[in-house]
């Protein structure tokens, strides 16, 4: 996808409190999701892509190991 599609399609997510980094790397959209469990009163952090190719049943595309969301950290577009 094109860094403007990914953009208007996924705003939602982009400027969502919860999403507190984003990156665009080979046309995939990586962010890490962070928010208060308020059960454990402790932080739960998410990395995830959305490739708009891979069709998943979250919303919020598929969880990604935190070495890949690194390497778009380091080698993509920051967006947030």
């Amino acid at each position: 996808m094109e860094k403007e599609e990914i953009l208007e399609k996924y705003a939602d997510i982009i400027n969502a409190e919860s999403c507190v980094h984003a990156y665009i790397l080979d046309g995939a959209l990586y962010y890490k999701y962070e928010w208060l469990n308020t059960v454990e009163m402790m932080a739960e952090v998410m990395y995830f892509c959305i490739d708009g190719v891979t069709e998943t049943e979250d919303p919020r595309g598929d969880i990604v190991p935190l070495g890949r969301f690194y390497k778009a950290e380091k080698k993509g577009e920051k967006i947030k």
